[in-house]
């Protein structure tokens, strides 16, 4: 159970990215959660700047089309505008993750990211 997080990136409340003292990073996306680990986080960012790369060269600029995003077996249909949005608050995320949340130091015991005070707004059971 997460007892706290710091937020990475957010556009609105019910649209942010957060990561608790394990180091799990947490996408919030109008109801739908998704908790990553940092290396499955940054390969789905990966997949969404390719696929925002390909919809500028493919898709007409009148936000028609509907994007896709699979993760493991969740797919989860966003209009090009939201997928946009959704590329813009992970991109703000990307540079924040803290690669070192949720691991100790085996001679101490203490975590080696950055220490955050702040209450949990969600918890993964």
């Amino acid at each position: 159970m997460c007892d706290y997080e710091t937020i990475l990136a957010e556009q609105s409340a019910t649209r942010y990215i957060s990561q608790c003292e394990h180091g799990t990073v947490h996408l919030l996306w109008d109801g739908l959660g998704l908790h990553l680990n940092q290396e499955r986080f940054f390969q789905m960012a990966a997949a969404i700047e390719n696929a925002v790369s390909e919809m500028k060269q493919l898709v007409p600029q009148n936000g028609a089309g509907l994007f896709r995003l699979q993760v493991n077996h969740i797919f989860l249909g966003i209009p090009r505008q939201q997928f946009t949005q959704l590329w813009e608050l992970v991109k703000q995320a990307l540079p924040n993750v803290d690669l070192f949340a949720g691991i100790e130091d085996e001679n101490s015991g203490r975590s080696l990211g950055r220490l955050h005070i702040r209450p949990a707004r969600i918890c993964p059971n």
